[in-house]
């Protein structure tokens, strides 16, 4: 099941303290049992306060409890990650793990730590990916949009269907190759992907995957959130969370476009990743700077991104459409 409409705005306080406001989730329900569902969602919001502006892109598992086919408790964990940034927050880049919880009717509660990032301190890496399917295309689920639904994007405008429409919602397409350029190893993606097949935006969507390299010792977890603009074409953002080796205790941020290629079939897949990665300096044994507070000032922010980095927390309220669609 997929639910759409969901908006939100809300607050945020802490290290960081302003508002949320032009927020939209999409979910990907699976449903348990007749009293539990698990689910991905994804979506986005900006951030803004008296320094500027952070837009977010943020992704998270959920697990929910029904009754009556309505969702009264929750939990959320997952990541926010910037796709741009004004003020005085231009020229940085902020990545958050968030958890989560319901507190009340179509009310959450996030708590986040997170760091920002000052670009110029990040190290510039591209690499290609050339791999193929490692099966044939996963398993496709046809789904029915309404008039009126709306189809998340990370790098463009949402779509918002003027017409109902039909969709497909892949999952199991696992990936396999190589990896050529900035960083040399393998690779591994598993992804799902939702696909409008029918009408004004036929091939669009977005895919949610999971990415793996490996080049021994060195490896990399994270995960590719993409717009998809012609069926099997699609670009977006790249983010590693965790690594070994000479990834270890860093943080990767960047975008990524690839494409499905060799007709009829379109096994192979050819893509381009263009990163920075940060040092993460709590673990790194860098220069933490506490904020005394919990406010943020021009001076204070020099003294902050001098280093890179530092400890943000974000608590967010955040007003919501969150209803299981029947």
């Amino acid at each position: 099941m997929l639910t759409t409409r969901e908006s939100f705005t809300g607050t945020v306080s802490g290290d960081l303290t302003g508002t949320l406001t032009e927020g939209t989730f999409n979910t990907i329900w699976v449903d348990i049992t007749q009293t539990s569902m698990r689910g991905l969602t994804v979506g986005h919001a900006r951030y803004s306060d008296s320094h500027g502006a952070i837009d977010l892109i943020m992704i998270l598992d959920v697990e929910a409890i029904l009754s009556g086919g309505n969702i009264v408790g929750a939990s959320l964990k997952g990541y926010a990650f910037s796709k741009s940034t004004t003020g005085t927050y231009a020229s940085k880049e902020v990545f958050t793990k968030l958890e989560g919880s319901l507190t009340g009717a179509n009310k959450w509660s996030f708590t986040g730590r997170g760091w920002i990032f000052n670009e110029a301190q990040g190290i510039s890496k591209t690499f290609d990916v050339s791999g193929s399917r490692e099966s044939a295309p996963g398993d496709i689920r046809p789904l029915n949009l309404q008039t009126g639904d709306t189809i998340v994007q990370f790098k463009r405008t949402d779509i918002t269907l003027d017409s109902s429409a039909s969709a497909e919602f892949t999952t199991k397409q696992k990936l396999t190759g190589s990896v050529t350029g900035g960083i040399t190893g393998s690779f591994t993606i598993d992804s799902n992907a939702l696909i409008i097949t029918s009408g004004t935006h036929s091939g669009k969507g977005f895919s949610i995957a999971r990415f793996a390299f490996e080049g021994s010792p060195d490896t990399i977890d994270g995960f590719l959130i993409l717009d998809n603009t012609n069926f099997g074409q699609h670009d977006g953002f790249i983010v590693g969370v965790s690594g070994t080796g000479i990834f270890k205790n860093k943080i990767l941020i960047g975008e990524f476009q690839g494409t499905f290629t060799g007709p009829p079939n379109y096994y192979n897949y050819q893509g381009t990743g263009d990163v920075r990665i940060y040092s993460i300096p709590y673990l790194v044994g860098g220069e933490i700077v506490v904020v005394q507070n919990n406010k943020l000032t021009s001076g204070i922010l020099t003294t902050l991104w001098i280093y890179g980095a530092t400890l943000i927390v974000l608590a967010v309220v955040a007003m919501m459409i969150f209803k299981k669609r029947k």
